[in-house]
């Protein structure tokens, strides 16, 4: 009679946890559990998918640095909001390029299979960033569109008074606080 062969238990081999990953084509440096970027030491943040910059615009800027409203952080916060959701419109637009493409965002392009449905949302976000630009005076809407869709800074004194009260007049059009 012949002996019967014994199964052998299949061995996983250890997992090793490495410390340091491939993040794409820059170097990140992490000191005291923050990530830099090493050409400029920009302040990174890693999120679900992808790793971005801490600070992305002049308006989230200005915010960090308490600078819409140094006595009060609530306001600070409000009109960054406001902002913030005119920056949204002019994005979902097409006003201001979106750092990813989104095919959906195309307007006047047929969506599924019906040449019928097309993409409307396109035209309403237009027609919504219009009105809220039209909230604010004439004298600040050139200011606050290069600002908003432009990422171009307003300057010092008479520049952040002038986006201040922009910024509260949008406040006012999309009733935040």
């Amino acid at each position: 009679m012949a002996k019967k062969k014994k199964k052998q238990k299949k061995q996983k081999p250890d997992l090793i946890q490495l410390e340091e990953m491939d993040r794409g084509g820059q170097e990140i440096i992490t000191i005291d559990g923050q990530m830099f970027r090493l050409p400029d030491f920009k302040k990174l943040r890693q999120g679900l998918k992808h790793i971005y910059g801490e600070i992305n615009s002049n308006l989230q800027n200005y915010y960090h640095k308490n600078l819409l409203c140094p006595q009060d952080s609530k306001i600070n916060a409000m009109r960054f909001v406001a902002g913030e959701k005119l920056e949204a419109l002019a994005v979902y637009s097409g006003l201001q390029s979106s750092q990813t493409f989104n095919w959906d965002r195309l307007e006047g392009v047929p969506m599924g299979n019906s040449l019928e449905i097309f993409n409307i949302n396109g035209f309403d976000a237009h027609d919504q960033f219009t009105k809220a630009m039209q909230s604010i005076p004439i004298n600040l809407q050139s200011a606050t569109y290069n600002l908003i869709v432009n990422d171009q800074p307003v300057g010092r004194r008479k520049g952040m008074e002038n986006l201040k009260e922009s910024l509260d007049c949008l406040r006012d059009f999309f009733k935040i606080g």
